[in-house]
């Protein structure tokens, strides 16, 4: 699900002060929501872009999602984006963790990109080599916590993707490849 990120300046449920380098919508203590759209990856039919309707038990949940970490965004829609290819590559790999490693669990993460990459993303998934900076070394970055993704970003396209996790290492910054 990539979600268009607005204005980020705003007083989390954690009680601490953020403010990503998004353009203002208006001053950090000010009470409005910084809006957002969110888009997802799901059908196997080729990439088709869509609106989800607002009222559906997606968007609901998509919703309660971002505001349980980000209380003080604004969701203006929820968009769709459909690439079967990439699906079909993502239940094969999540079939060879499970042969691999026995276990694979399935998480729906936040991941903020420049809006440049966005198409590359959609159409031919997430590419670590691409990307230029990292706290925890060479790798694409995801986050369950909605507001620490966004104001991590230095642009305003996030995602809320599916996510195999089946063998994790720790990271640290000159981490090359895992």
């Amino acid at each position: 699900m990539d979600y268009h990120l607005g204005s980020c300046s705003s007083t989390s449920s954690k009680g601490r002060t953020s403010t990503s380098r998004f353009p203002s919508a208006g001053s950090a203590s000010s009470r409005t929501r910084p809006e957002i759209s969110v888009v997802k990856n799901l059908s196997m039919e080729p990439l088709v872009e869509r609106l989800v309707e607002a009222n559906s038990k997606e968007t609901k949940r998509v919703r309660k999602m971002i505001f349980k970490t980000f209380p003080m965004v604004q969701i203006r829609k929820v968009d769709r984006i459909e690439n079967g290819f990439l699906k079909a590559m993502y239940l094969l790999k999540k079939d060879e963790y499970l042969s691999r490693y026995e276990t694979v669990e399935e998480k729906e993460l936040f991941h903020v990109t420049g809006v440049n990459n966005v198409k590359s993303i959609t159409n031919n998934n997430f590419d670590w080599r691409r990307v230029s900076r990292g706290l925890f070394g060479k790798g694409t970055s995801f986050s369950d916590d909605a507001e620490y993704a966004n104001c991590h970003a230095n642009h305003n396209i996030g995602s809320c993707t599916k996510v195999l996790v089946s063998k994790q290492i720790g990271g640290r910054k000159n981490l090359k490849i895992p």
